[in-house]
C-alpha cells in the first residue's frame, strides 16, 4: 500500500520573487540539534543536516516570506479601503493560521507534524477599536474561543 506524498514550493508573486535574498533563516538552539540524547528514538536516528540540507531550507524560508509579501499587500489593501469607507474606527480584522514549520530544528527537514515548540505555535493578530497597537496575549489560548469572541465584538 504505497502512498505518495507530493511536496510543492511556496510560489511567490512574480513582482516578488527577488525580494528577500538575504533573509537568514532562524537558527534557534535546537536547530540541527547535536543533542539527541534524550529524544525519541525516530529523532535520533536523523542524520545531522548537510550544507545542502541548509541551503535547501534558507531558499524555502526566503520563499515563503516572499509570498507573505503579497499578503502584505493585501492587507494594506484592505485597510486603506477601510480608512477610505470611514470605517477604520468600527471595524476588527482578524488573521490566523495553522501551526509553523519546522525548518531544521532537531534535525528535521520543512514540515509540521511534530509536538515540538515551533510546530505548536498558532499565529493570530487582531486590530480594532479599543485594542492597543502592538499590545500582546502572552498566555496560552485557545482557537476554541475565537467563535464567541468574535460574535461577542459583533
Amino acid at each position: 500500500a504505497f502512498v505518495s506524498r507530493h511536496w510543492y514550493p511556496p510560489v511567490p508573486a512574480a513582482r516578488h520573487w527577488e525580494e528577500l535574498s538575504g533573509a537568514a533563516l532562524p537558527r534557534p538552539p535546537s536547530f540541527n540539534d547535536p543533542w539527541v540524547s534524550g529524544k525519541p528514538a525516530w529523532l535520533r536516528a536523523l542524520d545531522p543536516l548537510t550544507a545542502a540540507n541548509v541551503t535547501f531550507l534558507e531558499e524555502i524560508h526566503r520563499l515563503r516570506l516572499r509570498c507573505m509579501r503579497a499578503v502584505d499587500e493585501m492587507v494594506e489593501a484592505l485597510v486603506s479601503e477601510l480608512d477610505s469607507l470611514g470605517l477604520s474606527d468600527s471595524t476588527f480584522i482578524l488573521f490566523t493560521s495553522d501551526n509553523g514549520y519546522h525548518e531544521g530544528v532537531h534535525r528535521m527537514g520543512s514540515g509540521k507534524t511534530t509536538a515540538f515548540e515551533e510546530d505548536l505555535r498558532v499565529p493570530m493578530m487582531m486590530a480594532g477599536p479599543g485594542l492597543a497597537a502592538g499590545s500582546k496575549v502572552v498566555t496560552t489560548t485557545q482557537h476554541i474561543d475565537i467563535a464567541p469572541t468574535v460574535l461577542a465584538l459583533a
